[in-house]
């Protein structure tokens, strides 16, 4: 069976002779490479199909998984600091419950 034409989602897979593989999770595909081929490719995560760099990080992970949906460190960090950003966007444009005038009455400035 031909190996389909899309982003694959690798899994982890050990061969017989203990070497690390790489193969495709869709049930489909028949593409399977070892760890050495697919470190800088293109992958899917497997929670939330975001596109993803195959790297040694990855390559430690039984799944292919984004920063996103890891709970690393450095994941964590990665989510507060997004969840500043939008908070002080959202403040700064308005797009909050309370305005910046509400805030301004409750938090004079004399």
């Amino acid at each position: 069976m031909p190996v389909l034409k899309h982003t694959h989602t690798y899994g982890r897979w050990k061969t017989r002779g203990g070497e690390m593989h790489f193969k495709c999770l869709d049930p489909q595909c028949t593409h399977f490479a070892p760890r050495s081929l697919v470190i800088g490719k293109e992958s899917k995560c497997s929670k939330c199909e975001n596109i993803v760099i195959f790297d040694w990080k990855q390559a430690e992970r039984a799944k292919t998984l984004c920063l996103e949906c890891q709970n690393t460190k450095e994941a964590r960090e990665l989510k507060a600091r997004k969840s500043a950003t939008e908070d002080l966007m959202s403040i700064a444009f308005g797009q909050t419950k309370e305005t910046l005038e509400d805030l301004e009455k409750e938090n004079p400035l004399a």
